[in-house]
Formats: C-alpha cells, structure tokens, sequence
C-alpha cells in the first residue's frame, strides 16, 4: 500500500505579540532584573561594558548588555560573537521563564511530565524513549542551526532564555490543543510554532490518522495469516498434505509482507517525526535567535524555505540549505514538471497559502524549499542581507507590493532570478 505521511506537510503560525523595541518584553523575571541597568546604556556603548561584565564574571548582565549592543549595527558581529562565547562559559545556565511554562503545563494537564536540554524545555505525555530522541534531535538542530547561519555571515545569537515544545502522543489531542489555544484549524497541519506564544507543538506521527488506518490494515492481514495458518493445520489433521502445504505457504507469504510493510511504515512515520521535530525547531531558533522577529510578519517563501532546507533522512551527518533534502527535492521538481509552480513575482509576496487546501500547500512549501536552497548556495550574500534588513526594520506588517519591493531590492528583477534559479534547480 502507498501511504504519504500526512506528517510531512507542516505549518508556522506566527501570531506576533512581541514588541521588538523592548529587549525586557517575555523575559523571566531573573533576566529583567539582571537586565535592568542596561536599559539606559547606548548601543555603542554597550559591547564594551558587556564585554567587561563577562570578564568580571557577571554573566547575566553581560547577556543583557550583549543583546543591546546586537541593535547596533557596527557592533552587531562582534556582540553575536560574544553572546556565543558567554553561553559556552561553564557557570552560564540559560535561564527559563518559569511563568510561561507553568501555564502551558496549567493547560496540558497532569500526564505530561518535563524534560530539559542544554536549550529546550519539553513538556509531553510521548513515550519517554521517542521524547529523548527528539529533545537529542533538537539540540542537533541547534548546533546545525549555528553551523548554517555562521557559513551565511549572518549575525545570530544564542536565545534569551529555553525555548519550549510541547510533544503530544495522541493526535486528536493534538488537534483540540492546537484549535482551542492556538486558533490553528487546518487538518493537515501536523505540527506549527505559535509565535504569539512563542513554543512549537506537534505529535508522534505513529498517531496520524493516514498511520493508523495503514497499522489497522495490517493488523487485519495479519489476522488473515493467522487464520490461514489454523486452516493448515486442519487439513494437516485431515491428512490432506497437499492443501496443508499450499495454505501454510501462503500464510508465511502473507506473514512476511504484512512484516516488511510494518517496517516500511514504522521507518516512514520515524522519518517523519524527525523531519518535523526539525523543521519545528528551525522556526523556534529562528525566531529567538536573531534571524527572524517576532514583530514581523515574514513572506511565506523564507519562513517555510529556511524550515524546509534543513528537513533530512540522514538526521547524524550535516543538515541545512547546503545539503539536499531528497524529499523535498523530489516534491519541487514534480511541481516543475507539472508546470503547476507559482509565477516567483506572485510567490514572493505572499504570506499565507490563499486557501486551506493541502495540495496548495504542497506546492507553497516545495517551491519555497527550491527558492530558499537556491539563494544559500549561490546568492548567500544577498539572502544575508534580506534576512537582516526584516529582523532590524521596525515595521511589522508590509503590504504584498512591500514585500515585492524589498525582494527586489535584494535579489534583483523576479522574472530575472526565475529563469537563473529554474535553470541551476532543475538540470
């Protein structure tokens, strides 16, 4: 049977809620009060001053006048450096904001217990083994992350405090969670990052509805092997040795496909579940590490793009924009050849899939997958600078022709960019 995990179609949900004027606004209360003597300190001052709080060993501070100095642009890379080196001292312990977390765990309930990592809190009810291969494939995604953006000449810094997931086992559970807290709705939806809360949240793919239908037929085959098998042995007893041969023949026949399809299945929703757990984590660090803002509402294309580019099977070697996703790929290059792509002049300026169909969707995230790999690998420079000029513009929400404009202003004519990209992607 041919089964297309649901789980591979995903969805950022960037509500806004932070106001990227106030470094204080969402902090725990340890970092607004370790944060408040800067609140006073010019930009350019504030490297210098940082700098000295680190060497005297007042870490909190240094954060606080670090990120101060990043708002200055001649001082930007060099206070990105510094945050880095302050979060590997080894007496900095990232903060949490407890107040947050306290009232999402409020929502979830009682079964879901808390784990931490060096830069994630996760609150779940998911089998403990399948939560710490996630949490792991987090933290992998984090030093991925760094790895991207340093080969990028983009100044991103460490996040402010943990960031938090939410891990649900049961899909449907998932669902009511995601309609009632955060206003998400889209059935194949099946996993998203909720900026105005600032958290991501999705389940273990093993629960979708395509995996369970696909797990309850093989049940049911395996029912029929089994029954197969009871018939052999009557027409054993019967002495019937020719029928007996054939049935138990075809028992183990049906035996061993149903074994090989639960294999196929279980690596697919394993695939799945990793890709999302990354593609998730993606948006969270981007979002809390300079790339993005939260004060923005981003174009469709780079939000998804940048998500889409570090999806992999191969979650242990490097992933990233650098490195090919074959799912992916296969995905735009069918688009391509079904001449079904958005014109690049219409697909740039949209924030949003402009209807609730999946199969829109499908093409949305392929095309942006194709775009975002394209600009990394030969146009780096100037996705750099795109990226950086959204994260410091303190407007939050550019009409369709602004964002046409600002894409122009970094990459050039449109129709001009189609042709190079198509081109390069497709031969």
């Amino acid at each position: 049977m041919r089964l297309r995990a649901d789980a591979l179609v995903f969805m950022v949900a960037v509500v806004g809620g932070w106001a990227a004027a106030s470094l204080l606004v969402g902090a725990s209360a340890a970092q607004q009060s370790a944060a408040q003597s800067t609140i006073s300190v010019a930009p350019e001052r504030a490297l210098a001053l940082g700098r000295q709080a680190m060497a005297q060993s007042e870490l909190a501070p240094a954060d606080g006048l670090l990120r101060v100095a990043w708002t200055h642009a001649p001082s930007r890379q060099q206070a990105s450096r510094a945050l880095r080196e302050l979060h590997r001292t080894p007496d900095f312990d990232l903060p949490t904001d407890e107040a947050s977390i306290s009232e999402t765990a409020n929502l979830l309930g009682s079964e879901f217990s808390r784990m931490e990592t060096a830069h994630f809190v996760i609150l779940a009810d998911t089998d403990r083994d399948w939560t710490l291969g996630k949490a792991n494939l987090l933290e992998r995604t984090f030093r991925q992350f760094f790895r991207v953006t340093d080969r990028l000449d983009y100044p991103a810094h460490p996040p402010k405090e943990k960031l938090l997931c939410i891990f649900f086992r049961d899909h449907s559970m998932y669902r009511a969670f995601a309609r009632e807290h955060d206003k998400v709705e889209a059935p194949w939806i099946a996993g998203y990052y909720a900026g105005l809360s600032n958290r991501v949240v999705f389940y273990d793919d093993r629960t979708s509805p395509g995996f369970t239908h696909a797990f309850g037929e093989l049940d049911r085959y395996q029912r029929d092997a089994h029954d197969i098998r009871t018939q052999a042995k009557e027409a054993e007893r019967s002495k019937d040795k020719d029928r007996a041969q054939f049935l138990a023949a075809r028992a183990e026949s049906l035996e061993s496909q149903v074994q090989q399809e639960r294999g196929r299945l279980a690596s697919e929703a394993s695939y799945a579940a990793d890709a999302k757990t990354i593609h998730e984590a993606t948006h969270l660090l981007a979002f809390n590490c300079g790339v993005q803002s939260r004060a923005h509402h981003y174009p469709f294309w780079i939000t998804e793009g940048l998500a889409t580019t570090f999806e992999t099977d191969r979650p242990k070697a490097s992933y990233g924009p650098d490195k090919e996703t074959p799912e992916r790929m296969r995905e735009f290059l069918h688009f391509y050849d079904d001449g079904t792509l958005i014109d690049l002049e219409a697909f740039v300026s949209m924030a949003a899939p402009p209807d609730d169909s999946a199969e829109t969707a499908d093409i949305m995230y392929a095309q942006s997958y194709g775009l975002v790999a394209y600009l990394y690998r030969y146009e780096r420079r100037a996705l750099s600078a795109y990226l950086l000029s959204i994260a410091i513009d303190p407007k939050g929400s550019p009409s369709p022709k602004k964002r046409l404009e600002r894409f122009r202003a970094h990459f050039g004519d449109p129709q001009a960019l189609e042709r190079r990209w198509l081109k390069r992607m497709t031969r």
